[in-house]
């Protein structure tokens, strides 16, 4: 169970943005589920995957190999803001 805090979720995913304002998704993701969940993105993929959904996965697990920014090229904005609102919730 996470601590309480004086913070939502929301605010807590924009100070993480503030601290590093070229913060990337999957770096924000790390921060959200190693202080929320005290879970390593990369040390624990499944335990990860299944607290950030399978959507949100797609777009932060760590790189197999290839062009990691693949998957941005193409990205709207409209799932770039579910990302970002579904990691709130993490």
């Amino acid at each position: 169970m996470s601590s309480w805090t004086f913070l939502s979720h929301h605010a807590q995913v924009l100070l993480c943005i503030s601290r590093d304002p070229d913060a990337r998704l999957r770096e924000i993701a790390a921060d959200r589920l190693l202080v929320g969940h005290n879970v390593d993105l990369d040390r624990q993929p499944e335990r990860s995957r299944r607290l950030l959904g399978a959507e949100v996965w797609q777009l932060v697990r760590p790189a197999i190999g290839g062009d990691e920014a693949a998957g941005w090229k193409a990205m709207s904005v409209q799932r770039l803001q579910q990302a970002i609102q579904a990691l709130e919730v993490v």
